[in-house]
C-alpha cells in the first residue's frame, strides 16, 4: 500500500540539513496528514476536493494561492502610498534568513504535484481527471510565474519529494526554462479546463479555460518585454510576444467574455462592487470568492485598513497620469484644466475612470462625503486622495462585504493584446485600437478614440498611451510595479518623490508637498530588479566540492 507523507513544506524540501533542529523553518520531517494514495485518490471527486485547497486554504499546512484584498504591492510603486516608506519603495531592505512569499508558493508547488501524481491511483472518467489534473497545473503555473518574476531563476520541482530525492539538492533553472514549463502547464489547462459556459453554477470562482488564456497571455507578455528590455542573451521575445498576443486573441474569439456595461454611466466603477452572488458578469475572468454564500467573506475592517485609513493612497503621480477630456495628457491639454481653480479641479476635464477610482468632494464616505484635508496630517490621508475602486460605503454598517476580488479581468486581456501588437509590429492599426483600448474607454464614458492620426496630430508616442491606458484602467489592481520591472522603467519612474494633492486655501500658487523625498525614495538598477533569496536556503546549499548542484549564488548585489 502506497502512502504518501505530506510535510509541512515551509520552503523548498531540498534545502535541509535533516535532523538539524535548524530546519524548523523549512522541513518538517514530521507528517501532518498522512493520505493513502490507494484510498484516497480513488476517483475524480477526491481530486477536486484536494484541489479545494487552493482557493480556500487550510490552517498551518498551506495558504490559498489567491491574494487578499490588500493590495500591498502598489505600494511599491509610484502610484500608491500608505502613511510611512515601506521598504522596497526605499529600497531599505535586505535578505532575510526565510521568505514568506517563496515559502507559500513551494508549499502550494508540493500540493499540485501531489494532486498530479494521483493519476496513478485514480479511476474514472478520463476528462474528468484531466479537468482536476488541469487545475493542479493550473495553479503549479500560477506559483511559479508569481516566483519567477521576483526571484528570476529558480529550481523547478516537478513531483514531491522525499528525503532521498536528487532534486532535494537540486540547481536553480535558468528561468527561460522555468517560463517554458509554466506554458506548458497552461497550454494543458487549455486543452482540459472547461469554457465559462460550461462550468456547473456551484462551479463558479473555479478556474476555465478562459482562465488558463488570459493567464497564458500574462505570463508571455511579462517574459516577452522583459527578455526585450533587458536584451536578454539567448532570449526570444518575438516568440513569447507572439504567444502573448495569440494568447489573448483566444480569449477574445472565445466570445466567452465582454466589458460589463451595467444600467448606468458608471459600469466601470459598479464592477469592483459587484457581489460574488451575481455570477453572470462576463468581465470576470478569475476571482477569489468573497461572496455570501462563501466561507471567505471580508470584514469591511480589512478593507477599511486599505481604503478608509489610508493603507494604499493614490499618489499625484497617477492622478497626473489621467487624460484629459480631450484626448491629451495634462501638460498638452488645450481644455480649461487647471488644477489651481478649485479643491476638486483635478477631477474637472478629465478622464471619468479617475473619479470612479478616487474620491472626489461630495462622494459619499465613511460617517458622511468624503473630508478634504490638506495633506498636512489632519484625517488619514497623506497624498490628500482615497482610493474608491472596491470602496462599498453600504458595507460599513453590517460589517460584511460580499465583492469578489477580480484577479483576471477581459480589461486586462485586451490590453494584454494591444501591447504584445504594438510591441512585436512597432505599430497597431486602428481596428485593433478600436477593439481595445477605445472599448474600454467607450465603456467609461471617455470622449476621444485614440487613432494613429490623433496620436501623430498631437506629438504623442502610442506606446506610452497604450502603457498610459494599462495604468490608468487597472489603477490599484496590483499591476503598475512589475509592468516597471518588465519595461525596465522602475529606475526612472520609482526614485522619483511621492507627491501629495495640492490643497487650496486660496490661488496663491501652493506646491504639492512632497510626502516621500527622493532622498528616501531608491531603486537600484543592479539590484532591485529582483527579490534577495532567502539566506537559509543558500546557506544550506553552500558550495560542495564533490557536488557543485549544491552550489546557490545570491541574486546580485543582494
Amino acid at each position: 500500500m502506497k502512502t504518501l507523507n505530506i510535510f509541512r513544506l515551509i520552503s523548498l524540501s531540498i534545502v535541509c540539513v535533516f535532523g538539524s533542529t535548524s530546519c524548523d523553518d523549512f522541513l518538517d520531517l514530521t507528517p501532518q496528514t498522512s493520505l493513502n494514495t490507494d484510498s484516497f485518490f480513488r476517483t475524480p471527486d477526491d481530486m477536486k476536493s484536494a484541489c479545494n485547497i487552493f482557493y480556500s486554504g487550510a490552517s498551518n499546512t498551506i495558504t490559498s494561492a489567491l491574494p487578499g484584498h490588500l493590495y500591498n504591492i502598489d505600494l511599491w510603486s509610484d502610484d500608491a502610498y500608505a502613511t510611512s516608506p515601506n521598504n522596497i519603495s526605499s529600497a531599505s531592505r535586505i535578505a532575510t534568513g526565510s521568505d514568506a512569499t517563496w515559502n507559500n508558493y513551494f508549499k502550494l508547488i508540493y500540493q499540485a504535484n501531489n494532486i498530479l501524481e494521483s493519476i496513478s491511483t485514480v479511476t474514472g472518467d478520463a476528462k474528468e481527471i484531466n479537468r482536476y489534473l488541469a487545475e493542479a497545473r493550473f495553479f503549479r503555473a500560477w506559483s511559479y510565474f508569481e516566483l519567477t518574476r521576483r526571484y528570476g531563476n529558480v529550481p523547478w520541482i516537478n513531483r514531491t519529494l522525499n528525503t532521498n530525492d536528487p532534486l532535494v539538492y537540486g540547481p536553480r533553472i535558468d528561468r527561460k526554462v522555468v517560463v517554458d514549463s509554466i506554458l506548458s502547464d497552461l497550454d494543458f489547462a487549455v486543452e482540459w479546463l472547461p469554457k465559462p459556459s460550461e462550468l456547473a453554477a456551484a462551479d463558479y470562482g473555479r478556474v476555465t479555460k478562459t482562465a488558463a488564456w488570459a493567464f497564458k497571455s500574462r505570463v508571455a507578455l511579462f517574459e516577452g518585454t522583459r527578455q526585450k528590455y533587458f536584451n536578454e542573451p539567448d532570449g526570444n521575445p518575438t516568440r513569447l510576444l507572439t504567444i502573448a498576443k495569440d494568447a489573448a486573441a483566444s480569449v477574445i474569439n472565445s466570445q466567452e467574455h465582454a466589458l460589463y456595461k451595467g444600467s448606468g454611466s458608471d459600469s466601470y466603477r459598479q464592477l469592483f462592487l459587484l457581489t460574488g452572488n451575481e455570477k453572470k458578469v462576463n468581465e470576470k475572468i478569475f476571482v477569489s470568492l468573497y461572496g455570501e454564500n462563501s466561507s471567505n467573506i471580508i470584514r469591511s475592517s480589512t478593507l477599511s485598513r486599505s481604503l478608509e485609513q489610508a493603507g494604499m493612497t493614490p499618489t499625484q503621480a497617477l492622478i497626473d497620469a489621467y487624460l484629459c477630456t480631450d484626448g491629451l495628457p495634462i501638460e498638452k491639454t488645450k481644455t480649461a484644466y487647471n488644477e489651481k481653480d478649485s479643491v476638486d479641479a483635478v477631477f474637472v476635464y478629465r478622464d471619468p475612470r479617475l473619479s470612479m477610482t478616487v474620491f472626489r468632494k461630495g462622494d459619499p464616505f465613511k460617517g458622511g462625503d468624503i473630508a478634504y484635508n490638506p495633506p498636512s496630517g489632519a484625517g488619514y490621508t497623506l497624498t490628500g486622495y482615497h482610493q474608491k475602486k472596491y470602496y462599498d460605503v453600504n458595507a460599513w454598517t453590517p460589517n460584511r462585504n460580499f465583492q469578489d476580488l477580480i484577479l483576471i479581468r477581459y480589461a486586462e486581456v485586451l490590453l494584454n493584446y494591444a501591447e504584445a501588437v504594438y510591441e512585436l509590429n512597432g505599430n497597431i492599426s486602428d481596428a485593433d485600437l478600436d477593439l481595445t483600448v477605445n472599448n474600454l474607454r467607450n465603456r467609461a464614458g471617455f470622449p476621444v478614440k485614440i487613432t494613429n492620426a490623433f496620436v501623430t496630430q498631437n506629438g504623442l508616442n502610442m506606446l506610452d498611451e497604450i502603457r498610459r491606458e494599462r495604468r490608468v484602467e487597472l489603477a490599484c489592481e496590483g499591476f503598475r510595479y512589475f509592468d516597471l520591472i518588465r519595461w525596465k522603467k522602475a529606475e526612472v519612474e520609482l526614485v522619483k518623490p511621492v507627491l501629495a494633492r495640492l490643497f487650496i486655501a486660496d490661488k496663491t500658487g501652493q506646491v504639492h508637498k512632497v510626502v516621500q523625498a527622493t532622498s528616501t525614495r531608491k531603486f537600484n538598477a543592479n539590484r532591485d530588479y529582483l527579490f534577495p533569496l532567502p539566506t537559509l536556503q543558500i546557506d544550506l546549499l553552500r558550495k560542495d566540492d564533490t557536488d557543485p548542484n549544491k552550489t546557490w549564488e545570491q541574486n546580485p548585489n543582494w
